[in-house]
């Protein structure tokens, strides 16, 4: 049996399952630790918490990785690579042991290209929007 092409398989308003994360402070260490970002702001709780903040700051990068959604996974949709983004707006900040709430909605569809974009999103338990950002696919 021949699996469907990509077309048939991603349409505009497709959503990826919500998914909820608390962001730990070890999580942020480890991140830095791996990309050598040690900006005060994001390792050192005596700093942050003399900031408007009161406490660390989540790398944004490691915000984007959270919400790079499964929903183009190989098994799904066949064979794609991530593209990039074409727009990321960091609206608030996400402070250490927040809790996230990611979803994912296929916004465009673009076979003449063979490419989609999904708008990712990232929000508090209040449902404040804190990360947006239009994740852009090719499929191969």
């Amino acid at each position: 049996m021949t699996r469907p092409s990509w077309t048939e398989l991603v349409k505009v308003g497709d959503e990826s399952p919500v998914i909820q994360r608390t962001v730990s402070f070890e999580e942020i260490l480890e991140f830095a630790r791996m990309t050598g970002d040690f900006e005060p702001i994001h390792v050192d709780p005596a700093y942050a918490a003399r900031t408007p903040y009161g406490a660390c700051l989540v790398h944004g990068v490691l915000l984007l990785g959270l919400m790079s959604s499964g929903m183009f996974a190989e098994e799904k949709v066949g064979p794609n690579v991530s593209y990039g983004y074409e727009r990321v707006r960091f609206v608030q900040p996400v402070i250490t042991g927040s809790t996230i709430v990611i979803r994912g909605r296929v916004a465009e569809v673009r076979p003449e290209r063979a490419q989609a974009v999904i708008e990712e999103t990232c929000h508090n338990r209040q449902g404040e929007l804190q990360v947006v950002a239009h994740h852009l696919f090719r499929f191969l």
